[in-house]
């Protein structure tokens, strides 16, 4: 290159966007497309100059349209960016932008033409052998300042054309038009590192994994009631959420094809169910699978095959064991004495295994596929009578009906005694272990502890010694016999007579009564005791020594009233007894209250008239009673030499009527509570009035008529007016004069309530009288 187009490309600083040969700079995709940009990997251009010469990647920017050289020669100019394909091949082009910047213009006022050509491939073009120029493309566009810091062309069309047609890489020429070429007012140079912006979106790919229920492609499957599901996996470098689109069709008419879709993530599995209503009965499928994302279609997957199969075996399979067969007790085998168990077809063809357990067929064997039966080995874990459920299956999963085979297992177990039979707790037992089989060891457990093997000696037995120490619980000793096979019967589970030692619990004191020391005398039981442990009612527990005598006597207090519980317990060593509970009654300390003119919780007398109230001690130190009568004040009055004491009390009203009394003692006790609660007949006095909702300001009378005894005089309240009291007269009863208020229409309160020759109120009528122009019936 000659010194003064060295000068001219270089003069100007190139903005460099990005460095080295290829970017691929991936931004947050869309739906189904991916962006990415790309920069030139290489770059040349050809002179007019030098026709026959060859420029590529030289130092400086790259030149377009016409420039005039010191030396007066004018040199017209082209230059190419060349981008390397292989990361978009196998995409689809959505959009393309080819973009660099300027960095020298010769005439700002000069409008921006330049244009970008795809072009054949030429490595290295001369101006004398340029490279076609196949496409232009859409632009330019700019923005911004001069010379300009963007210049962009869509190369959508470009770039689907050169993808087509297989192309490694791609050239774009930038040129000016032919009308600008030759005026160097229109040279312009650019940043020869161009790039491309591509949004383009890849098909998924093939899907894999293919798989008709659990069976992988390529293995048979059958399928049976119910249809199956045809799963597969395909990954998209574009998409997380594909469109599957599964096809099958009978192999024999492939004209049958039925398609299905389902919605699945890219690279996880999606299934679609195929419905036992859309298959047909002994018949062979093919069927194969695609996935779309929102732009593009992937390949399908290879062909997969299942058959179809909907009847169900129609015999149930024949059962047999020469080890293990249906006789009475004693049976045959033993409990961890293997046996084998034969399943036969019984003349079905299709027989692919058999289901099989005890009473419950749940566990699969395979069936031999020349003699369509299979042998299995059961060692029954119990004795006695037993039955094995037996159902064959074929390929598709359909079963036939069930056999159940019944068959007896000899008891085997091994047998237990302990000496001695009977003893207390702490007591130790010595425990023989024997079997009505060869047998090389025996497995033990005494209660919740850990299983302990001991050998068997000569004889077949072995020995262990138990303790039991745990009251309130059985004491068990749980044995297994280990057959020569290595197996273990079934457990014998011996159950030791304990006795708990519970102690005695004996009432020293008759009728024990709140507040009063009660004594209680405590037998020992258990051999060895130490003491007694016992717990009064919700007392924390105290314990006492036992005595000489294997006795104790303790006293006891209880501050409340009824039935208490006294739990017992001995201690010996380590050892505690069974509990002994006793349940002590304990009565009240409180008065007794009682009433003839006023039986408890009864209706008597009536309102206002006096009753008589004896108050009786429970306990003989009683000397005075204190009580309350409706809420009242306490009254406090002796008690008498022999214990009672009566008091006199009116009722006021018919409810509401209760005496509570304690009783104090002569140490200054205070006795339990008592309550005692009647009820009076209500007396309140009748009303009789001569007006009818009577007229504002009419006068009129009302009567008042007894129904308390004795009765001397009557209170009664008229509306806002304050109470007023008449006399009764020689026939208890009494008439008053009123005159109604004003307004009309309005219910005015009426009180009345009588007094007797003692003083004492009657209950309280409360009514009203409705007064206005308009008549009505008599008030009540």
């Amino acid at each position: 290159m000659n010194s003064a187009v060295s000068r001219l490309l270089t003069r100007a600083a190139g903005i460099m966007i990005v460095s080295g040969v290829v970017l691929t700079a991936a931004v947050v995709p869309a739906a189904a497309t991916g962006y990415s940009t790309i920069a030139s990997g290489s770059w040349a251009y050809v002179d007019s100059a030098a026709p026959r010469t060859s420029f590529v990647n030289p130092q400086g920017n790259a030149p377009v349209g016409a420039q005039v050289f010191a030396s007066g020669t004018v040199h017209k100019f082209k230059s190419y960016v060349t981008f390397d394909l292989a990361s978009l091949r196998g995409t689809r082009v959505v959009s393309a932008t080819l973009f660099t910047n300027e960095v020298t213009v010769a005439d700002c006022s000069t409008e921006l033409a330049t244009q970008a050509w795809l072009t054949a491939s030429k490595r290295t073009p001369t101006w004398a052998a340029q490279p076609a120029e196949e496409l232009r493309l859409p632009g330019p566009g700019q923005g911004g300042p001069c010379p300009a810091p963007r210049v962009e062309w869509d190369a959508s069309g470009a770039l689907r054309k050169a993808l087509q047609e297989g192309r490694s890489s791609v050239t774009f020429a930038f040129r000016l038009p032919d009308a600008q070429q030759s005026d160097p007012r229109f040279g312009r140079t650019y940043n020869p590192q161009a790039h491309l912006t591509i949004e383009a979106n890849r098909a998924p790919g093939k899907p894999t994994a293919l798989k008709a229920g659990n069976v992988d492609c390529g293995q048979r499957k059958v399928v049976g009631p119910g249809g199956t599901q045809l799963s597969a996996v395909a990954t998209d470098q574009d998409d997380s959420w594909l469109t599957y689109e599964f096809a099958y069709w009978p192999t024999r008419h492939p004209d049958r094809r039925v398609t299905l879709q389902s919605q699945g993530s890219s690279g996880y599995r999606a299934e679609r169910s195929v419905q036992q209503s859309d298959l047909a009965d002994a018949t062979d499928y093919a069927w194969q699978v695609r996935a779309k994302d929102n732009l593009d279609t992937g390949p399908w997957s290879e062909v997969c095959r299942f058959s179809t199969d909907f009847i169900a075996p129609d015999k149930a399979p024949e059962v047999s064991s020469k080890d293990y067969t249906a006789d009475a007790p004693p049976g045959s085998g033993g409990t961890g004495v293997p046996g084998e168990f034969t399943f036969k077809a019984n003349g079905v063809d299709d027989v692919a295994g058999f289901y099989y357990g005890e009473f419950e067929a749940y566990i699969f064997v395979p069936a031999d596929r020349r003699t369509r039966s299979a042998t299995i080995v059961h060692t029954p874990m119990r004795s006695g009578p037993l039955s094995m459920a037996v159902r064959s299956v074929d390929a598709a999963g359909n079963q036939s009906p069930t056999t159940q085979y019944r068959f007896w297992v000899a008891s085997n177990q091994p047998r237990v005694t302990c000496t001695p039979e009977t003893g207390y707790l702490g007591t130790p037992r010595d425990c023989t272990f024997s079997s009505p089989s060869p047998v090389s060891a025996y497995v033990y457990s005494f209660n919740d502890g850990p299983a302990i093997e001991v050998p068997a000696g000569p004889d077949g037995t072995a020995h262990a010694t138990v303790v039991p120490a745990a009251a309130g619980r059985f004491n068990v000793v749980t044995v297994s016999a280990k057959l020569g096979n290595g197996n273990f019967t079934e457990s014998n589970a011996h159950y030791l007579n304990v006795d708990e030692g519970t102690p005695m619990v004996e009432v020293l004191t008759a009728a024990p009564i709140v507040g009063k020391p009660l004594q209680v005398k405590l037998t020992s039981v258990l051999p060895g005791s130490t003491s007694f442990t016992y717990t009064w009612s919700d007392d924390a527990p105290v314990t006492v020594p036992v005595g000489a005598d294997g006795t104790a006597v303790i006293t006891l207090i209880s501050e409340s009233p009824y039935t208490k519980q006294l739990a017992v317990h001995t201690t010996s060593g380590e050892i505690e007894s069974g509990t002994a509970y006793e349940y002590i009654f304990i009565a009240t300390n409180a008065p007794e209250i009682n009433s003839t003119d006023y039986p408890r919780y009864g209706y008597s007398g009536e309102v206002g008239l006096p009753g008589r109230f004896t108050f009786t001690a429970a306990v003989p130190e009683t000397v005075s009673f204190t009580y309350t009568f409706r809420g009242g004040a306490p009254v406090t009055v002796p008690a008498g030499p022999d214990g009672t004491a009566t008091v006199e009390l009116v009722p006021l009203t018919q409810y509401g009527n209760d005496i509570r009394a304690t009783g104090t003692l002569a140490d200054g006790t205070i006795t339990q509570p008592a309550l005692y609660t009647f009820y009076a007949h209500p007396k309140e006095p009748r009303l009789s009035c001569n007006a009818n909702r009577p007229s504002p300001g009419e006068r009129f009378q009302c009567t008042f008529t007894p129904v308390q005894s004795n009765v001397v005089a009557y209170v009664y309240k008229w509306g806002q007016d304050p109470e007023v009291t008449v006399p009764a007269a020689a026939d208890g009863t009494a008439t008053v004069n009123l005159v109604a208020p004003g307004p009309g229409d309005v219910q005015v309160p009426f009180t009345i309530w009588s007094v007797n020759n003692l003083g004492y109120r009657s209950e309280a009528l409360s009514t009203g009288i409705t007064t206005g122009p308009a008549g009505g019936g008599k008030a009540k």
